[in-house]
């Protein structure tokens, strides 16, 4: 995986579940999301907030948003589901 490749700035949503963060591939910065039932696979049963399940699974989202976006380098938003972390 490219090193200029990475994810930041986890944000909680409050009205839909998501968690938003933000991509910065090479000199492009995109947003990220992944769905709240994604975020259940990843929260394991653990009591964690949504942030702190984003730190403890940081390289397995990292890999999924990257494995995304070389797939699909044009789209505006990379959008993370169960299928990703299943």
């Amino acid at each position: 995986m490219q090193d200029a490749f990475d994810i930041a700035d986890p944000r909680d949503d409050d009205r839909g579940g998501y968690l938003n963060f933000t991509i910065h591939d090479g000199t492009a910065t995109i947003p990220g999301r992944i769905s709240a039932s994604a975020m259940r696979i990843l929260m394991d049963a653990t009591n964690y907030s949504p942030v702190e399940v984003f730190q403890a699974n940081k390289m397995r989202i990292r890999s999924a948003a990257y494995k995304s976006r070389r797939q699909n380098p044009t789209l505006a938003m990379v959008m993370l589901g169960t299928v990703d972390f299943s």
